[in-house]
């Protein structure tokens, strides 16, 4: 009998096999690949939005622990006499600093003027006339709320709340101050005004 070579190889059910094993295995690293970048994607959100909120956590417990006076109040905006800059003991528009949302309480952020005219303190919340600069502290949120111990001017520990999306869920702040060196000595028997001739 003569030699007879046997050629050795892959039949094709075989490499049917091989191709199926082959996919399922691409197919699970690919879902993993997307598990995982989705994973850095939501935590590269929180961690930018948690940063946004220790700023403006900072940036606003600092303003009220060290203003003069909480001046007024409405339904979306508190009025804070920042410091009186030029030691004339009367309000300047550039002196306040407005904390306010809108209507819809979806953000939050600061209002300022430069303009150094004086300023009623019955008169705080009319203010008209120069263009105020904006500064957004956050940008997308919800129920922005405040709350204070008691009414402007009398005012002595503010709270701001709101709700913030993430991480597929609405998460609570809440910023808390009260003021250290407050000027009520300054403001008149009645509340409308600053002892002296601010009205």
């Amino acid at each position: 009998m003569g030699d007879m070579k046997i050629e050795k190889g892959f039949t094709l059910a075989e490499l049917l096999i091989a191709l199926l094993v082959t996919s399922i295995v691409l197919s699970a690293v690919a879902t993993l690949a997307h598990s995982l970048g989705k994973a850095n994607e939501v935590m590269r959100e929180m961690g930018s939005k948690q940063t946004q909120f220790r700023y403006t956590s900072v940036k606003l417990s600092e303003l009220i622990k060290h203003c003069s006076l909480v001046c007024a109040r409405d339904a979306d905006t508190i009025a804070v006499w920042r410091n009186d800059d030029n030691n004339d003991s009367q309000i300047n528009k550039n002196e306040l600093v407005f904390i306010e949302t809108s209507p819809d309480r979806d953000f939050l952020r600061l209002r300022e003027y430069s303009d150094t005219s004086v300023v009623a303190l019955s008169g705080v919340m009319g203010i008209t006339g120069s263009t105020p600069s904006y500064t957004t502290l956050i940008a997308e949120c919800r129920n922005v709320t405040f709350h204070l111990d008691s009414e402007p001017p009398d005012t002595r520990f503010v709270s701001i709340s709101f709700e913030v999306f993430e991480g597929n869920a609405f998460h609570k702040y809440q910023i808390s101050a009260g003021l250290r060196n407050g000027m009520e000595n300054l403001v008149n028997q009645t509340g409308s005004g600053l002892i002296g001739d601010d009205d």
